[in-house]
């Protein structure tokens, strides 16, 4: 697939970038953010995003874990591990050299901004498109995250039942556990509204798949550690 050009829509990403409490500071988010993969435009469509930026000393917590984040030097090779590409196309390199001078260096998790939470949704746009190009040409028996994807028929043929599958997959493979109820539920309702109305082909088929594998890939559960 060559290169797209599409928004990709994250509602509610509190939903998504999951327990950052244990940092001592809870990300507040926009309601929805977008991004277009082609220009590199990045933008909060209702509301401002906020996130600790050097907001002081990271505080522990009994009994809970603390979170530390992916560095810029790994992660693309993480993302590329989780969703089972292989190696970054051309594009994904490109994408993660022009973005990783916003991702954490060292992995704080109080590094964590805004342009960062940015950086990774757009990197993982790109791995994503990767995924959905090569499992495209695959017979579906030999599909690791899209089996049951009829790749040439339009994205109603994506219903829920299909989402769900595609999302457990994905979520062990990146988040290394199911995904909760109500993270389905949420990811469920934005890939609806996002995909409403739209053309009944092949390319948007592809499309929703690089969105809903954006949405898993590129949330905080990915990048914490």
């Amino acid at each position: 697939m060559k290169s797209f050009k599409f928004y990709i829509y994250i509602a509610t990403l509190g939903m998504i970038i999951l327990s950052y409490n244990n940092c001592g500071n809870s990300i507040q988010t926009a309601k929805r953010i977008s991004f277009d993969t082609e220009s590199g435009t990045f933008n909060s469509v209702h509301g401002d995003v906020d996130a600790p930026t050097g907001n002081g000393s990271i505080k522990a917590f009994a009994n809970t874990k603390t979170v530390s984040l992916i560095n810029a030097n790994r992660a693309l090779d993480s993302l590329v591990s989780c969703l089972g590409t292989e190696k970054p196309s051309s594009k994904a390199k490109e994408e993660w050299q022009q973005n990783k001078g916003a991702i954490s260096a060292e992995g704080d998790a109080n590094s964590l901004t805004a342009p960062m939470l940015a950086a990774l949704l757009k990197v993982s746009a790109e791995v994503c498109n990767d995924l959905v190009s090569i499992e495209s040409g695959l017979p579906d028996s030999q599909r690791r995250i899209f089996a049951g994807v009829n790749f040439s028929g339009g994205p109603a043929s994506i219903d829920n039942f299909l989402v769900g599958d595609i999302t457990r997959r994905l979520a062990r493979s990146c988040w290394g556990r199911n995904e909760r109820e109500n993270e389905l539920d949420q990811i469920s309702e934005t890939v609806d509204a996002a995909f409403s109305g739209a053309a009944n082909n092949s390319s948007e088929t592809s499309r929703k798949l690089v969105f809903l594998c954006t949405m898993v890939a590129g949330s905080f559960q990915t990048f914490s550690m």
